[in-house]
């Protein structure tokens, strides 16, 4: 699901499979302030970077200066997602052509793949999270209000129905594939 602040156009979305709790999580701070280190860790595509949560949108500048440092962000609250292992979609978008690139291999990806997520917090807890992808990279246009819906939806793809598990949402853009349409919109981050 795209991050419009992320320059988001491809998504991959999956379901929790399976999850490896080691320790029960405290509740994550927010805006950088988290008391936990947060890494994703995607071994089909080599890729391990850190996480932060922020307060608000995927459309928000916050999450922008996160991943132009060559992090991941994840919105977190009423327009946002939810945290790793929550009950909802955890939303997470990362650059795939900019600050390292963390997502750009992303069409790489497919079913039965798998995505960790790993909080290690101050107070010594311990958590591993186990998302097992269920889809191929998927094309959304976040210009439109549906793209927008469809990207932070509690069910990934499907707006309206309520979550009863676990979700994850990678989103990261689509450049390449929107130059070669001649697709030249930009976001008011210049982001395409």
């Amino acid at each position: 699901m795209p991050l419009r602040a992320a320059a988001t156009c491809s998504a991959l979305a999956g379901l929790l499979a399976s999850s490896v709790v080691l320790a029960a999580p405290p509740a994550a701070a927010l805006d950088g302030e988290q008391s936990c280190r947060v890494t994703v860790t995607i071994p089909d595509i080599d890729m391990r970077r850190s996480l932060t949560y922020y307060g608000g949108s995927p459309d928000d500048g916050p999450g922008t200066r996160i991943q132009n440092r060559g992090g991941l962000a994840s919105p977190q609250g009423p327009n946002g997602g939810v945290s790793a292992g929550d009950i909802g979609n955890l939303f997470i978008a990362g650059h795939r052509n900019t600050a390292g690139g963390p997502l750009l291999r992303i069409r790489e990806l497919g079913r039965g793949d798998v995505v960790s997520v790993r909080e290690r917090c101050d107070d010594g807890t311990d958590t591993t999270y186990a998302y097992t992808l269920t889809s191929k990279p998927r094309y959304i246009d976040f210009f439109t209000r549906r793209g927008r819906a469809l990207q932070i939806a509690p069910v990934p793809f499907d707006p309206g129905r309520p979550a009863v598990q676990p979700m994850l949402t990678l989103s990261t853009c689509a450049t390449q594939e929107d130059n070669r349409r001649g697709d030249r919109r930009r976001d008011r981050h210049g982001n395409p």
